[in-house]
């Protein structure tokens, strides 16, 4: 019997969770695939172009953003940084700063 009420309960959290997942995503391509790097917050500042308001939880495709968000070393690194944080932030409609505010881990 514990077993029973073990796996409906499991098995409740489970299907609870699945409905709480967010609608908006944040990607720069359309994928076929999964993201191989997807994080779950929620949205430090209202981005209207994206119809995101602050405090929603929306998912983000890291992995489309890590020429932004992995430290450069070089000097070349820095400047392509920045020209992949300028045509990122053109994809999206949305500004460099805001960009970087949704990218970092600070809330």
């Amino acid at each position: 019997m514990k077993r029973i009420i073990l796996t409906f309960t499991l098995f409740g959290c489970i299907e609870h969770q699945a409905m709480a997942l967010p609608d908006k995503c944040v990607a720069l391509s359309d994928k076929t695939e999964a993201c191989p790097h997807l994080i779950y917050k929620q949205a430090p500042i209202n981005l209207p172009t994206l119809d995101i308001n602050a405090g929603q939880v929306i998912c983000v495709c890291l992995s489309d953003f890590s020429d932004i968000t992995k430290t450069p070393s070089t000097d070349v690194e820095k400047i392509s940084q920045r020209m992949a944080l300028q045509q990122a932030s053109l994809k999206l409609d949305i500004t460099p700063d805001e960009l970087n505010r949704l990218l970092s881990y600070r809330p």
